[in-house]
């Protein structure tokens, strides 16, 4: 089944070079990607806050043929006194990737740097339900993706809101989960009624690789375990490096040799 895994990319990887205003550079961005060769773009919810967003990202969209498939979106959802804010935000963003003809929204709940609380991971589970609704109007897929404090201390985040919210979609980072002390393909095994989406990146010695492939990820691997879980969801190239560690690439090669290492092992070179 993995040859039918459509591979997208996240952006996050050029804010090593170009900082955080990714929109300043979403020209560039869709074209190296486009030139790749992915099947599609996870946007950067902050490449959406500009007025004439929409309206240039789906120029840019179909001008090089790369579909926009969805967005990621994260903050402090565990916060009573932003829910009316969370709320807001989720209506414009799910307006927008429909206009975008996207499906997906990955979001991400914000940390407190200690276990949440029962009253905090009500009050998460209430709006993260309403923003399910508020998407599911629109089209859009809502799953949690996971950086390392939603699966420390005995997945502790992840186990509670599936308690509150049994059909929560899960879009796993496999290599958080690594870095939280998590067997990621054990997790992916575990909880495959719920992953519809992944992200991916490579690292060896806790550093992070600069193209997957250069890491000590099995790819391999985790294909037979994709197989066996019969998953046909997204899968995301999603690159990111630490200020120490330097980049000898364009960020563009970077992506294009992730996508081709991937590809081999997936069964669709």
């Amino acid at each position: 089944m993995t040859r039918d895994i459509r591979i997208a990319a996240h952006p996050y990887g050029y804010v090593r070079i170009h900082g955080l205003d990714l929109y300043a550079i979403a020209d560039t961005i869709f074209g190296d990607l486009a030139a790749a060769g992915y099947d599609g773009i996870e946007l950067m919810h902050t490449m959406l806050e500009a007025e004439e967003a929409v309206e240039r990202l789906g120029e840019l969209s179909e001008r090089d043929g790369l579909p926009i498939m969805g967005s990621s979106f994260g903050g402090n959802m565990w916060d009573a006194s932003l829910t009316d804010d969370w709320l807001a935000k989720t209506e414009r963003i799910a307006e927008q990737v429909e206009a975008l003809g996207g499906h997906h929204l990955g979001i991400s709940t914000g940390s407190t740097g200690e276990p949440k609380t029962d009253a905090q991971l009500d009050t998460q589970a209430a709006l993260v339900r309403r923003m399910i609704e508020i998407c599911a109007a629109h089209g859009v897929t809502l799953d949690a993706h996971n950086h390392t404090y939603e699966v420390e201390w005995d997945l502790h985040e992840v186990r509670g809101m599936l308690e509150r919210i049994p059909d929560l979609k899960l879009g796993p980072d496999l290599n958080w989960l690594r870095r939280a002390g998590v067997d990621p393909l054990e997790f992916v095994r575990t909880y495959a009624d719920h992953v519809v989406f992944l992200h991916l990146r490579d690292e060896a010695n806790e550093v992070w690789a600069e193209s997957l492939g250069e890491g000590d990820e099995d790819y391999d691997e985790l294909a037979r375990v994709l197989d066996e879980i019969d998953f046909t969801g997204w899968a995301a190239v999603e690159l990111a490096f630490r200020a120490e560690h330097p980049v000898t690439r364009p960020m563009g090669e970077n992506y294009r040799l992730s996508l081709e290492h991937l590809r081999a092992a997936f069964g669709q070179a």
